[in-house]
């Protein structure tokens, strides 16, 4: 209940809060309930078990507000973001604000900050390409942006057919649709990170979101070829593919394998193939290996249950 009570403890007062509980099979609703009877700008929707973006989409269809910060259930947010971002956006009514983010962890009750999340890197003229910063490996968690309303809508809200990347999909459908966006660098959130999260970085990686992240990078190429833009980015797109193979390396996909090939296909320097293809080749041997060890593991286990320990 950390994120409601800093929602409450906002300088800025002009806001409604739309809870959408996914499926959940804990005391959530009960401990939500009192909030919403000690605060009427609260409210709470339960749905059966979907996903993220599902329940994006209904908050957004129940929500009244000019504009829309998605929030997920253990991020924070400094007492004045709210405030911060909402002047940024009043002045700049048709852009979507984002803020700095720090990751934090919980130990022992105690809030720990840790790093600071990288900024996008500016351009020489002082500008930003976001989109080639997002397509080659650079994210935000969704509670650093401010959304106009009209521009989601525009966009038609989440892909609801994505169970992975699905906010880095929303953001680079925005800007290849021309949104533009701007950085408030005052206005602080904090991502948890680690102990919360059931996760390593709170990702699940299988079958669907191998094919969730594959969808993503596949409707950015459809985009940029469209425009006649894919020239432009076509090693972004590259290394998009390697680091999505590189993420699901010890994932046993004819996918993966895709991924590779399509990176070695868009990323000409014949130097960086060669290297690649040692790094892959060394790394399917690092998993065969730990596939034998583990099934030798096993075994030991099975004849000497209590005496084998690796």
């Amino acid at each position: 209940m950390e994120t409601i009570e800093s929602v409450l403890a906002q300088s800025y007062k002009n806001w409604e809060l739309i809870i959408v509980d996914d499926g959940s099979t804990d005391e959530t609703s009960e401990l939500v309930h009192k909030y919403e009877q000690r605060d009427q700008r609260i409210r709470y929707y339960a749905q059966t078990k979907a996903n993220s973006c599902v329940a994006r989409n209904r908050g957004l269809h129940f929500a009244g507000g000019q504009y829309v910060k998605p929030l997920d259930s253990d991020d924070l947010l400094a007492k004045d973001a709210l405030e911060k971002q909402v002047k940024t956006a009043m002045v700049n009514p048709d852009v979507i604000v984002f803020g700095s983010v720090q990751r934090f962890q919980t130990r022992d009750g105690e809030k720990i900050l840790m790093d600071v999340m990288k900024k996008p890197t500016q351009s020489p003229n002082g500008g930003y390409d976001l989109l080639f910063e997002y397509i080659h490996s650079w994210w935000l968690p969704p509670i650093a942006f401010l959304w106009p309303r009209s521009i989601l809508e525009k966009l038609q809200g989440w892909d609801e057919a994505l169970y992975a990347d699905e906010d880095g999909d929303l953001n680079m459908r925005a800007m290849l649709a021309g949104h533009k966006f701007m950085l408030t660098p005052e206005a602080w959130f904090y991502y948890r990170i680690g102990n919360v999260k059931p996760f390593k970085n709170g990702e699940i990686r299988d079958e669907r979101t191998l094919k969730s992240r594959l969808r993503v990078v596949h409707k950015v190429k459809q985009s940029l070829e469209l425009k006649r833009s894919f020239q432009q980015y076509q090693k972004a797109i590259a290394e998009r593919y390697f680091h999505i193979g590189w993420g699901y390396i010890y994932f046993k996909s004819p996918l993966v394998r895709l991924c590779f090939k399509r990176f070695r296909r868009y990323y000409d320097c014949r130097c960086l193939k060669c290297l690649y293809t040692v790094y892959v080749q060394r790394s399917m041997l690092v998993v065969k290996v730990w596939g034998y060890l583990s099934e030798f593991k096993r075994r030991l286990m099975e004849k000497f249950p209590c005496q084998i320990q690796l």
